[in-house]
C-alpha cells in the first residue's frame, strides 16, 4: 500500500485517479477548496474511503500552501507519491494576497 497525495482530487482526471487508487487498497489524502465536493468524492469510494480524507484548503496562496502542508504533515510524516491535479483557467486578472496570479500578459518567457 502506497501513501499519495492528490491535488485537486475532487473532481476531474484528479478525482478519477483517487478513485482508482483507493479502489487498489492505497492510502489517499485528497487536497481541494470545496468543502461539499470533498465530502461527496470520499463518499463515492464507499467502503473504500476508510483509505482516503479529505482537506478543504486554498492553495492560491503562500499562506495557503504552508497551511496545507501543516495540516497533511499532521496526519502523515511522508507520501510515496504527488499526483497535481489542480488549476483554474481564465481570462481574467486575478489577484492573490501574494500579488497578480499568473496571467497570459505577465507570464514570464525566461
Amino acid at each position: 500500500m502506497k501513501s499519495i497525495l492528490i491535488a485537486g482530487g475532487n473532481s476531474g482526471i484528479g478525482r478519477h485517479v483517487a478513485a482508482e487508487l483507493v479502489s487498489q487498497g492505497h492510502r489517499v489524502v485528497i487536497l481541494g477548496r470545496d468543502q461539499r465536493k470533498g465530502e461527496e468524492t470520499l463518499a463515492s469510494f464507499g467502503d473504500a474511503a476508510e483509505h482516503a480524507s479529505f482537506h478543504a484548503v486554498d492553495l492560491s496562496t503562500h499562506d495557503g500552501v504552508r497551511d496545507a502542508a501543516e495540516r497533511v504533515l499532521q496526519e502523515s510524516d511522508y507520501f510515496d507519491a504527488l499526483v497535481h491535479t489542480t488549476g483554474v483557467m481564465t481570462s481574467e486578472d486575478l489577484r492573490t494576497t501574494d500579488g497578480p496570479a499568473c496571467t497570459r500578459s505577465s507570464r514570464s518567457t525566461t
